[in-house]
């Protein structure tokens, strides 16, 4: 079963999984290193992943 096309959506699975992952990170990586604001986590997360 291992062809050529299901490699490729394999690793643009991968790839898209590494990108959020990075992405969450980086969001993780701003909450922790800022103070929490009185609104709470979702306003913040929501405001840097819009960004």
């Amino acid at each position: 079963m291992p062809t050529e096309p299901s490699g490729l959506t394999v690793l643009s699975c991968v790839e898209i999984e590494e990108m959020e992952k990075r992405q969450l990170l980086e969001v993780w990586f701003i909450l922790s290193s800022e103070s929490p604001p009185r609104g709470g986590d979702r306003y913040q997360v929501s405001r840097y992943t819009q960004d």
